[in-house]
């Protein structure tokens, strides 16, 4: 079987790489070692160039945000959907909305959302990584189960040992060039900002980012910084880590499933997918500073979670005729 596993918009964030791989691992595991992966990382996309393919999957992204549909992400979604005819999953989509932000219907003022409800209507079977996902997608009369974000299970993909050291990780996160920019204050900012640096200075923690936006601007607070480029790079650095802070989701997700010790700062409603994981959720704005000690282990059944996601694979493959 030919699986074309589409992530729109690659180059965006290096961590959804995670979802892909966790994606692949729970196929694998449920359809076994005849399956071939078809990947499209296209950017912009070449609609010229899609291979032949016996299942569509939109693996974790694009994002469930009000107007969403009218990203670049959406757009190329559309335009693979319009060359593909056959049976389609989307597998851990998640919601990204500012705090305080209510939906109530779907005919929210300058939202998307009818329009994301037309789009969805292509997939036989849809999961969420949050219960605000699952929220539009009730309102939309979408069905789709909440599950884990399958960046969970990722460490399964790479098939290495990798050895626990005792460095602390800060994985740097500038909330000012991400989804959120428009909509967080510049207080909430550098408050979030400076926690960062200091928790960094005061426990001697390795610092790491994948944005070059991001570096510069730690390399102006006093931080000693390195780029990662890949996300086996970013795998590594956490996969052997003894604790990691950051607020990037997918890296402490991705944590969850290695067991390292990590901490979310958040700044929009992604945080839920790391808080269904049992994820540690430390809200900037409501401390003063941040204490190693409050690092801990994600309380997630790693194996009561896969099973869940097995059952909810059979049975939507089943109901295409693509399991039996």
């Amino acid at each position: 079987m030919k699986i074309l596993c589409f992530r729109p918009r690659p180059q965006a964030n290096l961590n959804d790489t995670f979802i892909e791989w966790g994606t692949k691992v729970l196929l694998r595991e449920v359809l076994g070692d005849s399956i071939h992966f078809q990947n499209v990382y296209f950017e912009p996309l070449d609609d010229t160039k899609i291979p032949d393919h016996d299942l569509f999957v939109l693996c974790g992204t694009p994002w469930i945000w009000d107007r969403c549909t009218l990203s670049a992400k959406y757009n190329d979604l559309a335009t693979v959907l319009s060359f593909s005819e056959v049976p389609k999953i989307a597998l851990g989509l998640g919601a990204c909305f500012p705090f305080g932000f209510k939906c109530n219907t779907v005919n929210e003022a300058n939202s998307s959302m009818p329009e994301l409800g037309k789009m969805f209507e292509h997939f036989s079977g849809i999961t969420v990584r949050d219960k605000f996902a699952k929220r539009v997608c009730d309102l939309l009369r979408i069905k789709a189960d909440l599950l884990c974000c399958p960046a969970v299970f990722a460490k399964e993909y790479l098939e290495t040992d990798c050895q626990k050291t005792e460095k602390n990780i800060l994985f740097f996160c500038a909330p000012q060039f991400g989804l959120s920019a428009g909509v967080l204050n510049e207080d909430f900012v550098h408050h979030y900002l400076v926690l960062q640096v200091n928790y960094a200075k005061e426990f001697g923690a390795q610092v790491i980012c994948i944005n070059e936006n991001e570096q510069r601007l730690a390399f102006e607070f006093g931080l000693d910084v390195k780029l990662l480029r890949s996300p086996k790079e970013v795998a590594q650095e956490i996969a052997t880590a003894k604790t990691l802070l950051s607020g990037r989701v997918h890296g402490c997700v991705f944590a969850a499933g290695m067991a390292t010790s990590a901490a979310l700062l958040p700044v929009d409603t992604r945080f839920l997918t790391y808080k269904y994981c049992g994820g540690k959720i430390i809200m900037t704005d409501k401390v003063p500073r941040i204490p190693l000690k409050k690092l801990r282990h994600c309380r997630l059944n790693y194996r009561k979670e896969k099973n869940k996601w097995k059952k909810f694979l059979i049975r939507s493959l089943s109901l295409m005729g693509l399991y039996c």
